[in-house]
């Protein structure tokens, strides 16, 4: 919430070696002046642990619904077979206007981190899937050129 930085995410598994290139997301009547980043998280048994992977800075500049893509700072991070939460970080400056989505609801697999704890979407009375996910496969940075 407002004054206080948060991280809404969806848990990934991934069965086989692989990258993430960027994590791409919907604002809905996004905050103008917010500033997001991406972050991915590896998963220590069923709880979040250590960030390995951080994307580009959005800086919110209209008060539009849109989708936005941010990279990962390096181009890309290989990632092992595994449990990973990928998601967004929320500046203090202001919330965070991710979209939401109720039909693909998988209990156990949206995370939260307010007030210095994890807990599921469920946890909160607040049963959905966030509108974002992460990109895999190699990193093209020029799309021209692939």
């Amino acid at each position: 919430g407002v004054g206080s930085p948060g991280f809404l995410g969806n848990q990934y598994t991934v069965v086989a070696y692989d990258n993430i290139t960027s994590v791409t997301f919907a604002l809905t009547l996004p905050i103008v002046g917010v500033t997001i980043v991406g972050a991915s998280y590896s998963m220590v048994g069923a709880t979040p642990g250590a960030i390995v992977a951080m994307t580009d800075t959005l800086f919110v500049t209209s008060a539009v619904t849109a989708e936005y893509t941010l990279p990962i700072i390096g181009g890309s991070y290989s990632v092992a077979p595994g449990n990973y939460i990928v998601g967004l970080v929320e500046s203090i400056s202001g919330g965070l206007t991710l979209a939401t989505n109720t039909e693909y609801f998988t209990p156990l697999t949206s995370w939260v981190f307010f007030g210095g704890n994890w807990g599921n979407n469920e946890a909160f009375g607040f049963p959905s899937t966030y509108y974002m996910h992460a990109n895999f496969g190699p990193f093209c940075a020029d799309p021209d050129t692939a």
